[in-house]
C-alpha cells in the first residue's frame, strides 16, 4: 500500500507541472522545447547506435542542433527504418528489456512495431491523458470507462483511491461484442468513456437498436480512427454526450487533443515537437496540409526523432479561445499519401 500511495503522489506531482505547462507563454514553451531537444539529441547520439550512425552519415553532430529551428538537419525516420534494426541499435540499456513496458502498434498498419518505454515514460503518458481529462471537466469522483486494446488494459485490482471512490476506472476490450460492452456500461454507469471510434459507434448503434436511454454519460473521448462530422453527430445524438476527440499513437503516445471549445487539437508541445512537411521535406505553413513528423522529447528508452507517423494534418493559424497556449492542429487528415 505504501508503494502504491507513493506512485499516486508522484503522479499528482507530475500532473501539477504538466497542467501548468498548458498556460505557459509561447516564448516559455519554446525555451522548454529547446532545452529538452538539446538534451534528447545528446542522449540519442551518445547512447543509441542508430542515431549516432545516422548523424555521422549526414556529417552532423549534436552541437549542430541548438534549437527546434535546427531540427530539419536531422533525417526523417520511418517505420521501415526502425523495423530493420535490432534492439541493440535503437533501445537504450537494452539489457533491461524485460523491465520495460512493451507495446505493439496496430490499426491500419500491417507491419507491427514493438515500442519500449520505461516506468517514468509510461507514467508521463498516464499524466498527459489525465491533463486532457481534467481540461475537459473530469473530476476524481467520476466513473471512467476505457474501451481499449487488450495490451492497454490494466489489472482490475482495487486500489487505495477506489476504496474512497476516487479515480474509479474500468477497462474493457475493443474486441468484445458491442452488446457485451453495452451491458458493461449499463452495469458500471460511467460518467465518462474513452474509446476507439469504431467501438463507441458500434455501441451507439446497439443503443439505438435496443431503444435504450443513456443519461449519465457527460463526455466521450474518441481516438483510433479519424472522426468524421457524421460519426461525431451520430454518437453525440445517441449517447447525449459531448464528444472530445484526441490524436495519439502507440509509438508517440498522446499527441494532441480537443478541449470543449472544439477549435482544433491542442498539441502537447511541452512533451513533443510536431512538424508538418511537404514532399520536399520543407515545413508547410498553417492552413496547409503536411506530413506529420513527431519528436518525443521525453522518450529516452527508444528515442523517436523526426518520426514519420504516417499521417497528414493541418496546423491552425488561430489560437484557441480557451486561452491555452498549446498550438492547435486544425484538422487531422489521415493516411492519404496522394495529398502532397
Amino acid at each position: 500500500m505504501g508503494k502504491e500511495l507513493l506512485e499516486y503522489f508522484y503522479h499528482i506531482y507530475f500532473l501539477k507541472k504538466i497542467i501548468r505547462n498548458q498556460w505557459l507563454k509561447c516564448s516559455e514553451l519554446e525555451r522548454l522545447q529547446n532545452r529538452k531537444l538539446i538534451k534528447l539529441i545528446n542522449h540519442a547520439y551518445n547512447n543509441i547506435k542508430y542515431y549516432r550512425e545516422l548523424f555521422r552519415s549526414r556529417g552532423i553532430s549534436p552541437s549542430d542542433i541548438k534549437s527546434v529551428n535546427d531540427l530539419h538537419k536531422v533525417p526523417v525516420t520511418r517505420r521501415e527504418d526502425i523495423k530493420s534494426l535490432s534492439v541493440t541499435d535503437i533501445i537504450w540499456r537494452h539489457k533491461y528489456l524485460k523491465g520495460y513496458f512493451k507495446y505493439t502498434t496496430s490499426g491500419t498498419t500491417a507491419n507491427p512495431l514493438n515500442i519500449y518505454v520505461d516506468k517514468k515514460e509510461n507514467t508521463l503518458q498516464s499524466v498527459l491523458y489525465l491533463r486532457m481529462l481534467f481540461a475537459n471537466g473530469y473530476k476524481i469522483t467520476d466513473r471512467l470507462l476505457s474501451i481499449t486494446h487488450p495490451q492497454f488494459i490494466k489489472k482490475d485490482k482495487k486500489n487505495f483511491f477506489q476504496y474512497l471512490r476516487l479515480f474509479n476506472t474500468k477497462y474493457i476490450s475493443i474486441f468484445n461484442h458491442p452488446e457485451e460492452n453495452l451491458n458493461f456500461i449499463l452495469n458500471f454507469q460511467p460518467n465518462i468513456i474513452r474509446s476507439y471510434i469504431h467501438s463507441i459507434k458500434e455501441i451507439a448503434e446497439e443503443i439505438m437498436k435496443k431503444d435504450i436511454k443513456i443519461c449519465n454519460i457527460s463526455l466521450v473521448f474518441t481516438t483510433g480512427d479519424f472522426l468524421s462530422k457524421e460519426d461525431r453527430e451520430f454518437i453525440a445524438n445517441i449517447i447525449k454526450a459531448d464528444i472530445i476527440d484526441y490524436y495519439s499513437s502507440t509509438e508517440c503516445g498522446l499527441i494532441a487533443w480537443e478541449c470543449k471549445k472544439h477549435m482544433g487539437y491542442h498539441i502537447n508541445s511541452d512533451t513533443i515537437i510536431l512538424e508538418l512537411v511537404n514532399h520536399k521535406g520543407e515545413r508547410v505553413l498553417p492552413e496547409e496540409i503536411g506530413e506529420v513528423l513527431i519528436t518525443n522529447l521525453d522518450q529516452y528508452t527508444m528515442p523517436l526523432i523526426r518520426y514519420a507517423i504516417g499521417d497528414y494534418a493541418i496546423l491552425s493559424n488561430t489560437p484557441c479561445s480557451c486561452g491555452r497556449t498549446l498550438p492547435l492542429l486544425k484538422a487531422i487528415i489521415g493516411r492519404n499519401t496522394g495529398l502532397l
